[in-house]
């Protein structure tokens, strides 16, 4: 046990920002289910875990504003994590190749905080999106995802990718499926999590035109 504690140490501090992202991500999960099954043994309720997700009451929000940042830290279940991690390490890499390591860990962290606010802003003012407020709450890092992709989708929008049973497909065409999906998604069980898409793919879009226009220096 030890030798492999001792090895995740030097894999985390030898490894370049998108690994650490994804060490952190995993731990964090792998820690809070952890207590979450101790302290269910214990008889002790895990309520807790709540204050560590983003709630769309606003006033719930003011009592916990730390959420807007663990909430992008937090997943659903294995394969919620899962899949936000292999999308992040797929397009990290790609974005680490047009710009810096620093650079992606701010944009995964202004991508959280914007998809954050976006669904906090539509859960707050269209009354379509509040039936269930004061039970919704936000969870995952993609929101933080998709503002690597949307950099990328508006910094290199001809570049291929391959996709699986598809084939080559233009980022700029995938960004355009993404961004449709996630506008229906708006109208399912899950709006929050596409609103927060949305919020996150904006702010990715945003920093790309940014870079275009003023440069990386």
């Amino acid at each position: 046990m030890a030798n492999i504690i001792d090895n995740i140490k030097q894999s985390f501090s030898r490894g370049n920002y998108l690994t650490r992202l994804i060490y952190i991500n995993a731990g964090v999960f792998l820690v809070v289910k952890l207590l979450c099954v101790i302290l269910g043994v214990l008889g002790f309720s895990n309520i807790w875990v709540s204050s560590l997700e983003l709630p769309a009451f606003l006033q719930t929000f003011i009592l916990q504003p730390w959420s807007i940042i663990t909430y992008m830290f937090m997943h659903h279940d294995f394969i919620h994590l899962i899949f936000n991690l292999l999308t992040l390490y797929w397009f990290g890499k790609m974005f680490i190749g047009y710009f810096s390591q620093k650079q992606l860990v701010g944009l995964y962290f202004l991508g959280g905080i914007g998809g954050a606010i976006f669904y906090l802003v539509t859960f707050n003012i269209f009354n379509i999106f509040n039936t269930n407020i004061y039970l919704s709450y936000l969870l995952g890092a993609s929101a933080s995802v998709m503002a690597i992709i949307f950099a990328l989708v508006r910094y290199c929008p001809n570049q291929e990718i391959h996709l699986a049973l598809i084939g080559p497909v233009k980022l700029k065409y995938l960004g355009i499926a993404m961004l449709v999906l996630d506008i229906i998604g708006t109208f399912s069980l899950n709006a929050g999590g596409s609103i927060a898409h949305i919020g996150g793919a904006l702010i990715g879009y945003l920093f790309a035109q940014f870079m275009i226009s003023y440069g990386q220096d």
